[in-house]
């Protein structure tokens, strides 16, 4: 049976949190700021907190 759209909206939920709780960590582990991160990454300064926590996926 294929997954409803519910449960698949829960899987992608629960590898968005998964993803920020990573990176999130990763950066953590590095001594990086995260300004730091952005930084180097060239990234605008709101994508780490969003990415963190949750609120979009990688490009």
């Amino acid at each position: 049976m294929p997954p409803t759209s519910g449960s698949s909206a829960s899987n992608v939920r629960e590898a968005r949190n998964a993803l920020g709780k990573r990176l999130r960590e990763l950066r953590r582990q590095a001594d990086l700021s995260g300004k730091q991160l952005v930084e180097s990454l060239s990234w605008p300064a709101s994508k780490r907190s969003e990415l963190e926590n949750s609120h979009q996926l990688p490009e």
